[in-house]
């Protein structure tokens, strides 16, 4: 009999979802990675599979079920609700879309994608429910149906061509595709219930959840869609804002309330939108803070794990050093070969990052030592920003900047957002491809182990 404690998902060939150029511009989103799911605690996790070859990760269940999220090209949340026991194979289309395919049974694989695609996936391979919502395509709608917006914005014109849809045809359309798609779901409920409501719900928003339900009830918080739910229930202009709107809604189930008070916190510590950065004090504030009303003291302290990170990798990585002499970053790993290896990924303009520098410094104080060594990677254009950037932190001599920001490693790691950390082995391999940062509680424990290790 098969565990139902969990689910294995096998991701092969895994496109970025996170950035997409299907847009004016190139578009990003930064709320989620590739995948998020709940673990046992109804803790938000997150993961991006490899971008060559095979990547797996296995997740907890939820009274028999796991429910994920996979981002469809830095627009659309695609929510998938997974039995318990099941391994899942997700393959990609041509326009990208995620396909599940269960190996344990081919009645799972028609629960997980319910409705004939026809029905619910437009032209441009985004849904016909995100196409009517979203704000990328109402602009472009209303950009070409105003001769006045027209000629305010010229320069807009063939760019918002290429995904602009007609939207009041395609409500008309999905109107007439309702009746089909209920068809179907009603079917799928006779087969079973949970996935008939499931879809019901995602598809056609019938018997939804209010948000207060949602916000106020931990059994459905162990779910990533309320979890969605959650964030959006007390967002404001800024993360501290959101902080003391949730810190003083006594309604909200602890699940909830922790959920959306850590979010708000991993954005005053990292910087709003991902850049503007809180000063070490107000970071203090709001730490001490969460750690009083959530009781949660492992927020802002290391694993107490290293995660193993699967299969190998292509060092592909060409670099300088502040002389100007290349490398690649192979030649680094070899050169501190029998030490542990510390790398950060930063640049002169992140304002997070440079946070972090003072913090880094320490702890290559605290372990000058020890066998383990710091080296920081800057995806700096400018070459002289960088140079003034390093000599400024005093860290010129473990320096090195990117010369080839298309490198296939960076993409294997899915490097979208600075600061990122890395930990390697005493042979070169990869340990940790998203590190605690230099300023987490027990960093410095957890480097004593690593190297006991």
């Amino acid at each position: 009999m098969q565990d139902d404690s969990s689910v294995v998902l096998i991701f092969e060939n895994a496109p970025d979802q996170t950035t997409t150029d299907r847009f004016t511009g190139k578009k990003s989103f930064l709320g989620y990675e590739t995948v998020s799911y709940l673990d046992t605690s109804g803790a938000y996790r997150e993961f991006s599979p490899r971008r060559y070859g095979r990547d797996t990760l296995s997740i907890p269940t939820y009274n028999g079920y796991a429910e994920i999220l996979h981002m469809y090209q830095a627009t659309e949340k695609i929510f998938v609700l997974l039995k318990g026991g099941d391994t899942v194979l997700v393959t990609y289309d041509q326009r990208l879309r995620p396909c599940f395919n269960s190996l344990v049974s081919s009645l799972n694989t028609s629960l997980y994608n319910p409705v004939d695609q026809q029905y619910t996936i437009h032209n441009n391979g985004f849904s016909i429910k995100t196409i009517l919502s979203d704000p990328y395509f109402i602009s472009a709608y209303r950009y070409l149906k105003s001769p006045q917006l027209q000629k305010q914005y010229k320069g807009l014109s063939e760019g918002v061509k290429k995904y602009a849809v007609d939207l009041d045809s395609l409500s008309n359309v999905f109107d007439c595709y309702k009746p089909i798609i209920l068809n179907r779901l009603d079917t799928i409920s006779s087969i079973s219930e949970i996935y008939g409501n499931y879809y019901k719900r995602m598809l056609l928003g019938i018997g939804d959840y209010s948000p207060q339900e949602v916000v106020s009830s931990d059994s459905l918080m162990h779910y990533i869609s309320s979890y969605v739910i959650a964030q959006d229930y007390h967002k404001r202009n800024n993360s501290t804002d959101t902080f003391e709107a949730a810190a003083n809604d006594t309604s909200m189930a602890p699940i909830a309330r922790r959920e959306v008070l850590k979010r708000a916190l991993t954005t005053i510590q990292n910087g709003e939108y991902g850049w503007h950065p809180y000063n070490q004090k107000t970071i203090e504030y709001y730490s001490k803070r969460y750690t009083e009303i959530t009781k949660d003291t492992l927020n802002n302290k290391a694993s107490d794990s290293i995660p193993e990170v699967a299969g190998s990798y292509d060092y592909d990585l060409i670099l300088e050093d502040a002389d100007g002499t290349r490398t690649d970053f192979s030649s680094v790993l070899h050169n501190n070969e029998g030490k542990i290896v510390y790398v950060d990924f930063w640049a002169s303009w992140c304002g997070p990052c440079r946070t972090q520098t003072p913090y880094s410094k320490k702890l290559m104080e605290q372990f000058s030592q020890e066998d383990i060594a710091f080296v920081f990677i800057s995806t700096d254009s400018d070459k002289k920003a960088w140079l003034k950037a390093i000599q400024e932190e005093g860290i010129k001599e473990s320096s090195y900047r990117i010369l080839n920001p298309d490198s296939k490693f960076l993409q294997d790691i899915n490097l979208r957002y600075i600061p990122r950390y890395l930990f390697f082995s005493r042979d070169g391999h990869l340990l940790n491809a998203d590190a605690p940062r230099p300023s987490t509680d027990d960093i410095g424990s957890l480097m004593t182990r690593l190297l006991k290790e």
